[in-house]
């Protein structure tokens, strides 16, 4: 068990010190581009903007890694992101979400510096 942050407040500030209790292993963030209900009456634009941000301030970060599903009505996602479609081949978000988890414990999907 990972000792409890005593000042973490958001998800950043708890990720953030997660990070420090082992700053050489591996990490993933996987999300979805999109999910209405979460979205908390927040335009997709607005969701993709912070999204954006978190996926790079997580990629500058040595040996992680970022999945993202895409959900939304349009199938399209920001191009920065590693997006992977539901709209168009459910089977092959499979497959890739499958090889990326398989890839992420093997070590072999996370080099020092990932995209």
């Amino acid at each position: 068990m990972q000792p409890v942050c005593p000042t973490c407040a958001t998800v950043e500030t708890t990720r953030a010190y997660n990070r420090t209790l082992d700053a050489t292993s591996r990490y993933a963030f996987l999300s979805f581009r999109h999910d209405e209900t979460t979205a908390n009456q927040r335009s997709l634009a607005e969701v993709d903007r912070d999204l954006s941000a978190l996926v790079s301030r997580i990629q500058a970060e040595p040996n992680s890694r970022t999945f993202i599903a895409d959900n939304g009505r349009t199938g399209f996602g920001p191009p920065a992101l590693h997006v992977i479609t539901t709209q168009s081949n459910p089977q092959a978000l499979q497959r890739a979400h499958a090889d990326f988890i398989g890839a992420m414990v093997s070590g072999t999907g996370c080099p020092a510096s990932a995209s």
